[in-house]
């Protein structure tokens, strides 16, 4: 019931809101993927600097994140998902040994990646509409069998007990924005210098993507993957001591912007 979940998400306004052409174009993605070399950027990035700013032990505190957990009731929501059945239905082992994921992980320097894109804001950095162009998603959901997999997980309950349309309102994502002055941190960021280092079109080439993505059930198996393995495996916390997270974190004001968020209240 896609279409009912998309009307329900009322996406086309979220992302109007959140000013995504705007923000694509920002990004300059054709020519973000073709230029500079990591370790120079991650200099000129200042890392280090970056993170103190924000603090994070204080601001995991101070959003007091267990209980938030426990007002989800995140547990039951995973126990009513059934993902083991859903792996199994994905054939996940198989999937993962044709793919070859450790040797592609390795020639994607996938821990720099992730660490670079910061994996949440990707649907952002990567022109969102093109990709899904590229991916050729509605066949996609197809050979998945989507809806029946969103009528399984009766995904239209879990938002409405999330009250998914209040929290974004109460967050007030166009002030956010406009206090970050995203603009002004993208521009000193040179964003649009960094991809070409990646050499993305030649790798999305070179492992046949849009095969991948639909014989293999790409887009589930990402969702599927166990974070904490994937985490264990990209030696997140070295990576966050890399890039002094907490340098960044006061950087963008991180507190002022849970303030302005009132988090505590959600």
């Amino acid at each position: 019931q896609f279409n009912k979940i998309i009307n329900f998400l009322q996406f086309n306004k979220i992302i109007n809101f959140l000013q995504f052409n705007k923000i694509t174009n920002l990004f300059q993605f054709n020519k973000i993927m073709n230029l500079l070399h990591f370790r120079k950027i991650m200099n000129l990035l200042q890392y280090s600097k970056i993170i103190n700013f924000f603090q994070f032990n204080k601001v995991m505190d101070f959003l007091q994140f267990n209980k938030i957990m426990n007002y989800f009731q995140f547990n039951k929501i995973i126990n009513y998902f059934q993902f083991n059945k859903i792996m199994n239905y994905f054939q996940f082992n198989k999937i993962m040994n044709y793919l070859q994921f450790n040797n592609i992980m390795n020639f994607l320097q996938f821990n720099k990646i992730i660490n670079f894109l910061q994996f949440n804001k990707i649907i952002n950095f990567l022109q969102f509409n093109k990709i899904i162009n590229f991916l050729q998603f509605n066949k996609i959901i197809n050979f998945l069998q989507f809806n029946k997999i969103m009528d399984f997980l009766q995904f239209n309950k879990i938002m409405n007990y999330l009250q998914f349309d209040k929290i974004m309102n109460y967050l007030q994502f166009n002030n956010i924005m406009n206090y970050l002055q995203f603009d002004k941190i993208m521009d000193f960021l040179q964003f649009d210098k960094i991809m070409d280092f990646l050499q993305f079109d030649k790798i999305m080439d070179f492992l046949q993507f849009n095969k991948i993505m639909n014989f293999n059930q790409f887009n589930n198996i990402m969702n599927f993957i166990p974070f904490y393995k994937i985490t264990n495996y990209l030696q997140f916390n070295k990576i966050i001591d890399f890039l002094q997270f907490n340098n960044i974190m006061n950087f963008i004001q991180f507190n002022n912007i849970m303030n302005l968020i009132q988090f505590y209240k959600i």
